[in-house]
């Protein structure tokens, strides 16, 4: 079974009311550039978990590096 994730470009996308709302926000003050790192398995076993915190963990690094 595949975890479910709201990302664009999935199919429970529409889903995901967290994002554009803060997306609509952010915007309001002018903020345009935003980026979401999701942080997948957090409710599963604490393998999954941990391989989903790692995951998060890198994409915040890369983002770092990249801004």
């Amino acid at each position: 079974m595949c975890p479910t994730t709201y990302q664009a470009g999935t199919t429970d996308a529409a889903y995901n009311h967290l994002e554009p709302f803060l997306r609509t926000v952010f915007g309001f003050m002018g903020i345009t550039n935003v980026s979401f790192i999701y942080a997948r398995s957090l409710q599963k076993n604490s393998e999954a978990r941990e391989v989903g915190l790692a995951s998060a963990r890198e994409a915040i690094q890369d983002a770092i590096a990249h801004w």
